[in-house]
């Protein structure tokens, strides 16, 4: 998915960088980005708001961090 993300973004131009990392220790300096973003990750950790600290610590301050997730409990089986 890092590779197909990577690509898509260099044929459109794009100044973005994708890294792999395990999302309670983010291999970011501390706010050091601009922007960050979880679709769908947070309901499979053991400990998601450790993982949304790790996000707000390497974010800086004043710019965005997005999250997104499924409430399960609304699906149609």
């Amino acid at each position: 998915m890092v590779d197909t993300a990577r690509r898509g973004a260099a044929s459109l131009g794009l100044p973005v960088r994708f890294e792999r990392g395990d999302a309670i220790r983010l291999p970011l300096a501390d706010r050091s980005v601009h922007a960050c973003g979880a679709d769908t990750v947070l309901q499979h950790l053991a400990d998601p708001a450790r993982a949304v600290a790790e996000m707000v610590r390497g974010t800086r301050p004043g710019r965005r961090i997005c999250l997104t997730e499924f409430d399960l409990g609304t699906l149609d089986e």
